[in-house]
């Protein structure tokens, strides 16, 4: 995988606006209550998938969410 995972703000403002992309907030459920970028989804187990980076680590992440 060589695509890099971190964006500056004005790039991800933008990709909001073309649509089809879905926000992680992978913090916990109080700190996403208290605030977050709006449309972000709360998915703070997605911790547990990401220690398993095999192949089929991977597709059982992408099964989940």
């Amino acid at each position: 995988m060589t695509e890099n995972i971190l964006i500056e703000p004005k790039e991800l403002e933008a990709k909001i606006k073309e649509g089809n992309i879905v926000l992680i907030d992978t913090r916990d459920k109080e700190s996403f209550d208290a605030g977050h970028i709006p449309g972000a989804v709360n998915a703070n187990d997605i911790f547990t998938y990401l220690s398993n980076s095999t192949p089929e680590g991977q597709k059982e992440m992408q099964e989940k969410f």
